[in-house]
């Protein structure tokens, strides 16, 4: 009897419990135990790290006046990039129809021209556009004369913001804050490749500052304000050096003054610069004709770029322990003898770097006349 007792108290507990599940798994349908995420809208530059806030602009920005478009002549100018070379001149053939607003504080002494000046362009809602700027004179932002482009581009993986350098002005861009002495500090701009100088151009995205010379010989140091990337008035902050750094300043020009004015060969650069690289060149022949390792090794500039014959790509050369071992691959016999059959007549300038033009190959150097890429093409 006990027994019995016992099994129905166990089966009317069974029950119980079965029922208090079936009441669980049938909750009414109109019942949300817990709510669903709502989604919100994030701008595209921010992260799950990211807190993003507003930069208050700096009192000046209440002054910015929107000039009448005056739009430059226009100039049968394209864009060109020379797809051998990195340090291209980039240059535009449009003319600026949206007014650019500027506010250009004041400022006293011999070190500035601008400084902390503000350049704002209204890319419209769906940001898609171009503008220049002549960081020399930003009251005359000619075709010509203006030393950057700055372009928006909208598709369906956002807004992104290039900054390109034009008509002879090369940049430089950190992820950090810069001045005038760490700006020079990085010129002339030997430590690039072709891939690294041009995306550069994404650095306006991100918010770090550009060291910018200009084609009139002037650094300038150029950032974004990150609050505007996502706003129609996109605005960027501008200090300019008053400084001509004749150190590292190109002038272009092409012919030397004189009573019998004289064409200089290597457009933009000095007779001094000249005279430099044409020794180096004439001292590269004459080492190779004597199988001079040594000596060819001393005027290298590393990492260098080489090309062997057996090979279709390049790749880079650190030491010159490296380049003792590739030595005989590259500077095979008929290399050579190009080499020491060719002169100065062969030597040319994109602008930026000079070229010992081969049947089969080429030589590059640098302004200073160090070798920054050997190119064997002989089985090409």
């Amino acid at each position: 009897m006990k027994y019995r007792s016992k099994i129905l108290v166990y089966f009317t507990a069974l029950v119980l419990l079965s029922g208090c599940i079936t009441t669980i798994d049938k909750a009414p349908s109109g019942e949300i135990p817990s709510a669903e995420p709502t989604m919100s809208p994030i701008p595209a530059s921010a992260s799950k790290e990211e807190t993003i806030t507003l930069t208050e602009f700096p009192s000046a920005i209440g002054n910015i006046v929107f000039p009448t478009a005056t739009p430059s002549p226009k100039a049968n100018i394209t864009a060109t990039i020379d797809s051998g070379k990195f340090l291209y001149w980039r240059t535009v053939d449009y003319e600026q129809k949206t007014p650019i607003a500027f506010s250009m504080p004041t400022v006293s002494g011999n070190e500035y021209i601008y400084k902390n000046a503000l350049a704002s362009y209204n890319f419209g809602i769906v940001p898609t556009g171009n503008f220049y700027l002549n960081l020399d004179d930003l009251n005359n932002n000619g075709l010509t004369n203006s030393d950057i482009e700055i372009r928006a581009s909208t598709g369906s993986g956002g807004t992104s913001y290039y900054l390109n350098p034009l008509n002879h002005a090369q940049y430089y861009y950190a992820d950090k804050k810069l001045d005038l002495e760490m700006c020079m500090a990085e010129y002339p701009l030997t430590g690039f490749d072709e891939l690294s100088y041009i995306v550069q151009a994404k650095g306006i995205n991100w918010g770090g500052d550009f060291c910018i010379l200009t084609n009139e010989g002037h650094m300038a140091v150029v950032h974004s304000v990150m609050d505007t990337l996502y706003r129609q008035n996109f605005t960027i902050v501008i200090t300019v050096y008053k400084q001509v750094l004749e150190t590292i300043y190109i002038p272009v020009a092409t012919f030397t003054p004189g009573p019998t004015p004289t064409y200089n060969k290597y457009p933009g650069f000095s007779r001094e610069q000249s005279e430099t690289v044409d020794k180096s060149v004439q001292l590269f022949i004459e080492n190779v004709k004597k199988n001079d390792k040594g000596a060819i090794a001393a005027k290298l500039s590393f990492p260098l770029k080489v090309r062997p014959p057996t090979e279709t790509t390049s790749q880079y050369l650190n030491s010159k322990s490296e380049f003792y071992y590739f030595y005989e691959n590259l500077f095979t016999e008929n290399f050579k003898k190009e080499i020491s059959l060719s002169s100065l007549m062969d030597v040319s300038t994109d602008g930026t770097s000079f070229r010992l033009s081969l049947p089969h190959g080429f030589v590059d150097f640098d302004v200073l006349g160090r070798i920054l890429e050997i190119s064997n093409q002989e089985n090409q």
